[in-house]
């Protein structure tokens, strides 16, 4: 209660003077906290670059619009911010459409397609169930 975000997020009361022998501590925290800040942003930005390779620009934006969904809700709990009633609305919306392509991507008839390149189009596999397409073109 009362307390500020320095002390909330960092679990000290004042900022570390590096020159006090007391306070070296804190200042090591505050260098670890960076760099394990650090290590999850590369490790966020990694896993974002590898779900572009293995779905579609849409799928990974909205799982973009999820994470800041859940990092509000984060935001809420941990920080006690304050939500107009828009706010809360909003939140829903987007969660709300999070489900829904959810939901509608997996309601899609999967047609299987290689990737010929990160630049280049999918090639469509020709369906089993059709033998016309299984025909290779005669020269």
């Amino acid at each position: 209660e009362g307390k500020t975000l320095s002390q909330k997020v960092f679990l000290f009361d004042e900022l570390p003077n590096p020159q006090s022998p007391d306070q070296t501590w804190d200042a090591l925290h505050i260098v670890v906290s960076n760099a394990a800040l650090g290590v999850l942003v590369y490790w966020n930005q990694w896993s974002y670059i590898s779900i572009i390779d293995c779905t579609s620009a849409l799928t990974c934006g909205i799982l973009m619009n999820l994470k800041m969904v859940l990092l509000v809700c984060l935001s809420v709990g941990l920080f006690e911010t304050r939500l107009s009633f828009l706010n809360v609305c909003g939140i829903a919306i987007a969660f709300l459409g999070c489900v829904l392509y959810g939901y509608a991507k997996q309601q899609q008839p999967s047609n299987p397609t290689i990737r010929t390149g990160p630049y280049e189009t999918e090639v469509e596999l020709p369906n089993a169930s059709h033998k016309a397409d299984m025909e290779l073109p005669t020269m």
